[in-house]
């Protein structure tokens, strides 16, 4: 699957074994979006959260909507981000801290719009930092 994919290419290029986990349900899953640029969008949030999330365990759920689309979250217990800070992160350019371009967060938001989606950055309940990419999609 796209998921497997973009951790096994993530795990390969961590300068630290981290810990990530994953949760599916059974079952094919469809996503109105070519592979590459799935494992891509994927990829860069797991990545982003492999980096930023001060070596805690990295989350990635995939779950179903009634809606007919597919939500993608990834998760960390790292310091997360401010509210303002969640705002900005999706901007060209939009850097806290050292590392990156700037434009991981922009190039996701880009894909996901062009194929109908959406990403959202949210505070995560105990800490930490959650992206949620959203796809149109079926099972």
């Amino acid at each position: 699957t796209a998921v497997r994919q973009a951790v096994d290419d993530a795990q390969a290029d961590a300068s630290a074994a981290q810990n990530i986990q994953i949760e599916c349900p059974p079952g094919p899953i469809t996503v109105m979006v070519p592979a590459p640029l799935l494992n891509s969008a994927l990829r860069n949030l797991i990545d982003n959260s492999l980096r930023h999330g001060a070596g805690s365990t990295v989350l990635v759920r995939v779950e179903c909507a009634d809606s007919g689309t597919v939500h993608f979250l990834v998760g960390d217990q790292g310091p997360g981000l401010t509210d303002e800070e969640c705002a900005h992160a999706v901007e060209r350019f939009w850097r806290r801290g050292g590392g990156g371009s700037g434009l991981g967060l922009a190039i996701v938001k880009a894909i996901a719009e062009r194929y109908g989606g959406s990403l959202s950055l949210l505070r995560g309940a105990a800490g930490g930092l959650e992206t949620k990419l959203i796809f149109p999609g079926y099972r």
